[in-house]
């Protein structure tokens, strides 16, 4: 059994599935079919149901399309019809029960979705399409999020999320989804890459770890105006900026490697956004960047300042100056995310909390040293 889902959008559709199939009398499972195929560069097709029907009605109809050129979609819709009906008279009789347990194809265009029952009989869908042995739970969420100005990057996630979310009901589906973008210009499977990335994006941050950021940026706040206060009443002077964009930012969760560079660029703007202390201008123009200054600073007014302190400061502001995406070259970073995460490519989520504690942990040492 499978999860079909097609969604249309402006100049064009997203057909995604899921890649489970299901064999033999001991059901066994196996979650690498591709399940999204190819009659020519503009039409793509999928089946559910019986799937050594499906194999042969493929085979039989990209023979078709292959012998014939310039082939209008409505021409294959016809042949595809046909030879599902022509299966259906003869082998109704024997596989009765498997047809009526469902069997149908599925045709795309960029501009169309196509149905075709196991009796031969095409339906066409406008804005959105779904088959397989979990519509009931995909065509809930569909109605519910669809609408009719969704984008192709939009659409790409509802679809992924559909297919995601029906496997956590229907045991038939599962394992990673298979993707594909129809366009005028042709048509594309994305990458496992590509794919795992637009999953990364859409999954759902778990509310342990919103909670646990929310209160690390709570402490984080606390704690600079702590500073501020002891930087004024011992030095005349506040240590930190405000900067509300900043701490705006900070507190969102972070799903994936494009979210991660925003939120830590955001913290390196608040490291960054210090006034202006009382250091020696002739220490040269290597410290003037705010860290190297706090060190000399510190080195002179604050002699019991913790060592981890301008090392943590020093790491967060690395990961920010070097960017992402990874550049497995970089010697200096990569070290670093193997202390923080243990692996890599990291989990961005807790790469993003690693770098709040580190950064919460460098202002807490900060305050001591002060008082």
């Amino acid at each position: 059994m499978t999860i079909i889902v097609a969604v249309k959008f402006s100049n064009g559709v997203v057909v995604a599935t899921d890649s489970r199939s299901i064999y033999g009398e001991a059901q066994y499972v196996r979650d690498t079919e591709r399940k999204i195929d190819t009659l020519n560069d503009k039409v793509a097709v999928t089946s559910s149901g019986i799937r050594a029907a499906s194999n042969r009605i493929f085979k039989e109809l990209r023979s078709y399309v292959e012998a014939n050129e310039n082939l209008t979609f409505d021409e294959i819709v016809s042949e595809c019809e046909d030879l599902m009906r022509n299966f259906y008279k003869r082998y109704s009789g024997r596989l009765k029960e498997e047809l009526e347990d469902g069997w149908s194809f599925e045709l795309f265009s960029s501009e169309r979705m196509v149905i075709i029952e196991s009796d031969g009989v095409a339906d066409e869908e406008e804005s959105y399409l779904c088959d397989g042995s979990g519509t009931p739970y995909a065509e809930y969420i569909l109605r519910q999020r669809y609408k009719p100005d969704l984008t192709e990057q939009e659409c790409k996630e509802l679809a992924c999320y559909v297919v995601l979310q029906t496997s956590l009901i229907d045991p038939n589906v599962g394992g990673p989804v298979n993707l594909c973008v129809l366009k005028e210009i042709g048509l594309k499977h994305l990458t496992r890459p590509e794919i795992d990335e637009i999953v990364e994006n859409i999954k759902e941050t778990p509310i342990e770890q919103q909670i646990k950021i929310q209160s690390l940026v709570e402490e984080i706040v606390e704690e600079r105006r702590w500073i501020n206060d002891l930087f004024k009443n011992k030095f005349k002077t506040a240590l930190f900026k405000q900067d509300e964009y900043a701490i705006s930012q900070i507190q969102k969760t972070c799903k994936n490697e494009n979210d991660f560079t925003n939120r830590i660029s955001a913290l390196a703007v608040l490291i960054d956004r210090t006034e202006s202390l009382d250091v020696d201008d002739r220490l040269g123009e290597k410290n003037k960047a705010s860290i190297n200054r706090l060190q000399v600073f510190a080195d002179k007014n604050m002699p019991k300042l913790n060592p981890e302190c301008i090392k943590n400061l020093r790491e967060i502001y690395t990961l920010r100056s070097h960017k992402m995406p990874i550049h497995e070259d970089d010697p200096r970073l990569m070290q670093i995310l193997l202390q923080w995460e243990y692996k890599i490519p990291p989990n961005w989520g807790n790469l993003w909390e690693k770098a709040l504690t580190k950064y919460r942990d460098s202002l807490k040492m900060l305050k001591a040293a002060v008082q």
